[in-house]
């Protein structure tokens, strides 16, 4: 499966102008290749493209060469802290300069073997640097409507000097997508009471926990969902006090079960919680 690499936002804290700064690093060799596989040693290009109006704007062209480990700073160009800001795999430079409909990113897979193409989403703060592994689907990105249940079991509460926030990543590569949609979040033992959370298609949308903390029980798991729209969430935090950063994701329900039959159990679930 193809995907896009998203470029994490910047994030502001409150008070100053403390920022922490995202970036990527891309490293151009199939990851799912296998000892017996013959490997094709080719260069590739990668398009920058940033969400703008509701057009896609080429903002660079990099080309990556074989085995070439390449970061993609988002302070390095000109785009909003929060705008929607990507890499776009291509085998050959794509002329348009704004274009409706993002391109397919080519893929690199070179054998069946079970392994996402990804790239290392980095958050970083002064000389600290946290990053995970991810990857925006093309697949999921080409979705026409989606709905969105996942859950936070990390179940920590508000302590002073560490800033907590959720981001919400969603792509369409329709630029034209740009609506306004409601993310609920809730404890499961009390589902009635639930806090909602206006989040936006094509852009980033962060939330700060601490603004949620005296409606809902930040110690107890926390469920996360939407019936308009597909979202990937992360959870950042940072320890203000010695620069200590993580970056995690939260779990949906289909990595919790196992099996053909797996899909008929996410829809029961999401029947109830959605």
């Amino acid at each position: 499966m193809s995907a896009y690499f998203i470029i994490p936002p910047n994030i502001n804290f409150e008070e100053g102008n403390k920022k922490v700064y995202g970036s990527i690093t891309y490293i151009n060799l199939p990851n799912n290749r296998k000892f017996n596989t013959t490997l094709e040693k080719s260069s590739i290009i990668l398009a920058l493209y940033k969400f703008s109006y509701a057009k896609w704007e080429l903002v660079d062209i990099i080309n990556c060469d074989f085995g070439e480990i390449i970061e993609i700073s988002r302070c390095d160009y000109c785009v909003e802290d929060n705008q929607m800001f990507l890499a776009v795999r291509l085998q050959k430079e794509y002329d348009p300069k704004s274009i409706i409909i993002l391109p397919e990113p080519f893929s690199s897979r070179i054998d069946n073997s079970p392994i996402n193409e990804r790239a290392s989403l980095n958050l970083k703060y002064y000389d600290s640097e946290t990053s995970y592994q991810g990857e925006y689907p093309y697949e999921m990105a080409k979705l026409k409507k989606g709905s969105l249940l996942s859950i936070d079991g990390s179940m920590t509460k508000i302590i002073p000097g560490i800033e907590r926030f959720y981001i919400f990543m969603n792509l369409n590569i329709d630029s034209r997508c740009n609506e306004e949609v409601p993310i609920y979040l809730f404890n499961p033992d009390n589902p009635s009471k639930k806090i909602t959370f206006k989040a936006k298609k094509n852009i980033f949308s962060i939330l700060n926990l601490k603004h949620i903390s005296s409606k809902l029980d930040l110690s107890k798991s926390l469920f996360i969902s939407s019936k308009n729209c597909s979202f990937i969430p992360l959870i950042f935090s940072i320890d203000k006090t010695c620069n200590q950063l993580s970056l995690e994701h939260t779990t949906p329900p289909l990595d919790m079960l196992w099996g053909r039959d797996k899909f008929k159990f996410v829809r029961m679930i999401k029947n109830n919680w959605v």
